[in-house]
């Protein structure tokens, strides 16, 4: 038996979805390339605030609006389908800004003083590629989708992915969940070759022209979408949350086990994030990047069964009931962000700002050099800082590989979070999803606090 039923719902949903991303990311360009500093991070806070919102948080708090929706599954099926386009359209967007356009920006100026300057062709030149790599990254984040789908009760017959967590949690061997793999693995892998082969082919630099402003009507549509994305995905979800948390929080806080399980999800994500983040310094070349982003791009299930199939081997059994296999696979599906941001922050970064502030730690005023260190914080280490924490919320909130290769003992909160969102929202339920997705935020904030106390110290000294 195969998964080739479900896989063809999966590919034409997936297709849809990455479509309508790609239509929207399109759309919203030229907002987040706008002149204007204050609109511009406004339109990109907007847009990145659902893609960076937990999917188990999203899938819990629709998981009551979906069970009226059982017995009318197209109905199921459309709202699941708008939370996945609404996360994943910040994905393609991402991947429009950053990917360098195919004609460079002189080519399309003088283009555009010629007569045909609104020509398809010269359209589908300057951003094809970019819309191609875009629809594909989207596509294939749609396709791998798991958590969504099962707490939304979407039906097994149209997703391979709930069909064979379902079936490897139910006990089914590893080698016939491989063998049923095989289609999806061979899939992905030829679209991902696709990808990385015209990513691998795009120019070194960006062209950086500046996109027309979009006409009144334009603006207000693709405003009133950014806040109805927000609202749906982030505020709706955080507000069912909040409404059903006081009744159970001292019954959560006093609740060794849930401690003992957002520290197992806390030290895995530390240990995926610091070797990722690491391992994304060795990105330096396109081989290397294209190397270390392949298999994370698989997506979760996928390659948590590669994972569970390799420590099976002779040479990494003893290794198996291990923390070992959840920090390659979690190290493995970060590495991508890990090497964008990375990549991005040495394209964005000013270096000649920079060298000057470095300069200025040496001088002889004690003031100064506070000033310049304080200017080296903002302008260098704050951006490394974020992707770390990024890389660690990402870790932290991850539920398909530490379902299938967290070791007896050391079970992260996220899967007993979703074990128990199977059996319906209680206040108790709602207290324990707080408290688990509020510990990134608290921690945050111990840091920095941390951070500003030794900076003061030192000074003072």
């Amino acid at each position: 038996m195969t998964l080739s039923g479900e896989c063809g719902w999966g590919l034409l949903r997936a297709a849809g979805i990455a479509s309508f991303a790609l239509l929207i990311a399109v759309l919203v360009r030229p907002i987040l390339e706008s002149p204007g500093r204050t609109k511009r991070r406004l339109a990109w806070s907007l847009l990145l605030l659902p893609y960076l919102t937990p999917v188990l948080l999203v899938g819990y708090a629709y998981s009551n609006f979906s069970l009226p929706l059982v017995h009318h599954p197209a109905l199921n099926e459309a709202l699941y389908e708008l939370l996945v386009l609404m996360k994943l359209a910040p994905v393609a967007a991402l991947v429009l800004h950053f990917t360098p356009s195919s004609v460079t920006r002189e080519a399309a100026h003088c283009h555009e003083l010629t007569a045909d300057a609104g020509s398809i062709s010269m359209l589908f030149r300057r951003d094809g590629r970019a819309w191609a790599i875009a629809f594909g990254v989207a596509f294939l984040f749609a396709f791998a989708e798991f958590e969504m789908a099962s707490l939304m009760y979407i039906e097994e017959q149209t997703s391979w992915t709930v069909t064979l967590f379902d079936a490897q949690a139910g006990g089914m061997r590893l080698a016939e969940s491989l063998r049923r793999a095989v289609l999806p693995l061979a899939l992905q892998a030829v679209l991902l070759s696709g990808i990385l082969f015209a990513a691998f082919r795009a120019p070194r630099t960006r062209a950086g022209e500046r996109r027309r402003a979009p006409a009144a009507t334009r603006r207000a549509c693709i405003w009133a979408y950014l806040c109805a994305a927000v609202a749906v995905v982030c505020a709706v979800p955080a507000a069912v949350v909040l409404r059903g948390t006081a009744p159970g929080l001292v019954s959560v806080l006093t609740n060794p086990a849930l401690t003992r399980n957002i520290a197992a999800g806390v030290v895995f994500a530390l240990g995926a994030a610091g070797c990722a983040y690491t391992l994304s310094e060795l990105s330096r070349s396109p081989v290397a990047a294209i190397a270390l982003c392949a298999p994370g791009l698989l997506g979760a299930l996928l390659l948590a069964l590669l994972t569970l199939s390799a420590f099976q081997l002779p040479l990494l059994r003893s290794a198996f009931d291990t923390p070992l296999p959840l920090l390659t696979a979690g190290t493995l599906l970060l590495l991508p962000f890990a090497v964008i941001l990375r990549l991005l922050l040495g394209v964005l970064r000013p270096g000649e700002a920079i060298h000057a502030a470095s300069m200025l730690t040496r001088a002889a005023s004690g003031r100064v050099r506070a000033r310049a260190k304080g200017i080296l914080w903002a302008m260098k280490s704050r951006g490394y800082f974020w992707t770390a924490f990024l890389l660690f919320c990402w870790a932290y909130f991850d539920l398909t590989a530490s379902a299938i290769l967290a070791p007896a003992g050391m079970t992260p909160v996220t899967v007993t979070l979703y074990n128990q969102m199977h059996y319906g929202r209680t206040p108790v339920l709602s207290a324990m999803v707080c408290v688990s997705f509020l510990v990134p935020v608290v921690l945050l904030a111990a840091t920095l606090a941390a951070r500003r106390l030794a900076a003061g110290v030192k000074n003072h000294g």
